[in-house]
């Protein structure tokens, strides 16, 4: 089974928010559905994806690969014991993430797309450092896993924000167009739709570039653990928010409720989905997976 967005990037601005265990079981799903898919945990330092796999101490990681005692990206993936889903284990040992070279940022996300997957899943770093934002640009497709939690909304929003002035600044003469802005559209951190309104009296077909470019990336938003419908109602606002500050209509992608068979999943070394498949999590899980999916095609 093939589908024409196969990189997918799950993020988020805080940690606590249950995004690995989002991300594990959105891949088992796919798996289950027949996408030949590769997990791959893109954290540099606190890797810890493998063990919710029962994997201890994989014998080799993505830190391999960036330095190079492995030079083929393949040869560090590792078979799940799941059919169609194996992984890639991000390093063990903490890594600076800000020293990374821009070459070996490059190589890794050039070789995401030689990967032989149907589907790759990247389970992103929490935070919002160059090199996480690099990683979740490059992707087809982005989701925000967000906690119900006004720390974590505002931390959604600051990756977001941070995302959309680099996906800008990498679209091609862009350095050369921004010297022709009046001043005050690029002083003391302008809001999005502010620049982008500057940059339509400038140059209306520039606004049209930039336009079309955050239309076909603009990531999507899950809510995770969520306990009442004040929390489900969380994504729609962030969504009318999104598109005021933004000016782009990020996709509400559906909420995951809170259940203790999660944790408890994590504590077995198994995916919720398979841990607990009938539960209202996994339930939530397959429908946000789906609704991914159905974006997919469409942006195809």
């Amino acid at each position: 089974m093939t589908l024409g967005r196969k990189i997918w990037a799950i993020a988020s601005g805080k940690g606590g928010t249950g995004k690995t265990v989002v991300a594990a079981s959105m891949a088992a799903h796919l798996a289950d559905l027949g996408f030949r898919v590769m997990l791959v945990d893109a954290d540099l330092g606190c890797a810890n994806l493998h063990t919710t796999f029962g994997k201890d101490r994989p014998p080799a990681t993505l830190a391999d690969f960036i330095d190079r005692r492995v030079e083929n990206i393949e040869d560090v993936a590792l078979e799940t014991g799941i059919p169609n889903l194996r992984l890639i284990s991000g390093a063990l040992d903490p890594v600076d993430a800000s020293q990374i070279r821009y070459q070996q940022k490059r190589r890794i996300i050039r070789s995401l797309a030689t990967l032989d997957a149907d589907m790759v899943i990247l389970d992103i770093a929490t935070g919002a450092t160059l090199t996480q934002v690099e990683l979740f640009s490059a992707s087809d497709l982005g989701a925000l896993v967000v906690l119900p939690e006004p720390s974590a909304v505002d931390n959604a929003f600051r990756l977001l924000r941070m995302l959309y002035f680099y996906i800008i600044r990498e679209l091609p003469g862009w350095k050369k167009f921004e010297r022709r802005l009046p001043a005050a559209a690029c002083d003391n951190s302008p809001s999005p739709l502010r620049l982008l309104e500057e940059v339509e009296k400038t140059d209306p077909e520039w606004a049209e570039r930039i336009k079309k470019r955050m239309e076909s990336w603009n990531p999507g938003i899950i809510i995770n653990q969520v306990r009442s419908k004040e929390d489900r109602d969380l994504g729609p606002q962030m969504r009318i928010v999104a598109k005021r500050y933004f000016g782009i209509d990020m996709p509400f992608l559906g909420a995951i409720e809170y259940d203790d068979c999660v944790w408890q999943s994590v504590r077995h070394k198994k995916p919720a989905l398979l841990d607990y498949p009938h539960s209202r999590p996994s339930r939530s899980i397959r429908q946000v997976t789906e609704a991914l999916l159905t974006l997919s095609r469409r942006r195809t």
